[in-house]
C-alpha cells in the first residue's frame, strides 16, 4: 500500500480491488480548511472503512475534532443532539484523565474536551486511526473503533475507545459520506486518508 496516490490529487482512482483486501478510496489535505469531506465510500462493496489522520493541527488552540455522517451523499450531515454516542477515555502524560465525551452528542468527538489539540505545528498535532463498521448496512448501528494520540493544549494525550452513529436515520440508511471539522476554527494542516475493506 506504500506510495499510493489517488482522488483529488490528480492520479487515477483504483478499481474495487480484490475481495478481502484494503483499497485506498480517497485522500484529503487540510490547508486552513473549515471541513474535510469524504463522499466516495464505495457502498456495499466494502464492509469496513479505515479513516486515518496524520499531523492534524487546528487553527484555534485546544480545538476538538468532530466527525459527522451523511446518508444522502453529503448533501446534509446528521447533527441532532443525540445522533451519536461514544465511550472515549482520553489519558494525559501528566497522569490526568481528560473528558473524552462519553455519552450522546450531535457529533462524534475524537479528542478530549479539557485537553484539546495544540495549534503549534511542530508538536505533531493529532494522529489517529478510526475503523468504521456497518456504514453500508441498513438497519444496523454504525460503529467505530478509535486509537490515537495528540499533542494536547495541556499535555500529550492518548485515546482508545469506541464511537457510534445511533440516530434512526443513521441506523435505517447506509452512510454515504463523512465530514470532519473542528468545534471552533478551521483545520490548519494535516492529511486524511480513507481506505475500504472489500467485502467477501
Amino acid at each position: 500500500m506504500a506510495g499510493f496516490k489517488f482522488g483529488f490529487l490528480g492520479f487515477p482512482r483504483p478499481s474495487l480491488g480484490p475481495l478481502g483486501e484494503w483499497v485506498p478510496l480517497d485522500a484529503q489535505i487540510a490547508a486552513n480548511s473549515p471541513t474535510i469531506r469524504f463522499t466516495r465510500l464505495g457502498g456495499a462493496a466494502y464492509d469496513q472503512h479505515l479513516l486515518v489522520g496524520v499531523n492534524i493541527v487546528p487553527v484555534t488552540n485546544a480545538a476538538q475534532l468532530y466527525l459527522n455522517m451523511s446518508v444522502n451523499g453529503g448533501a446534509t450531515y446528521e447533527a441532532g443532539g443525540t445522533d451519536y454516542t461514544q465511550a472515549l477515555p482520553v489519558h494525559g502524560a501528566n497522569a490526568t484523565d481528560y473528558d473524552g465525551d462519553s455519552g450522546s452528542f450531535s457529533s462524534n468527538v475524537l479528542t478530549g474536551t479539557t485537553n484539546g489539540i495544540s495549534n503549534t505545528p511542530n508538536q505533531g498535532g493529532l494522529n489517529f486511526e478510526l475503523n468504521l463498521l456497518n456504514l453500508a448496512v441498513v438497519g444496523v448501528t454504525k460503529h467505530g473503533i478509535l486509537l490515537g494520540a495528540y499533542a494536547g493544549s495541556v499535555t500529550l494525550a492518548a485515546m482508545n475507545g469506541a464511537i457510534a452513529g445511533i440516530s434512526s436515520t443513521l441506523v435505517n440508511n447506509a452512510v454515504s459520506a463523512l465530514q470532519l471539522s473542528m468545534n471552533t476554527g478551521n483545520i490548519l494542516s494535516g492529511r486524511f486518508y480513507l481506505l475500504g475493506h472489500r467485502s467477501l
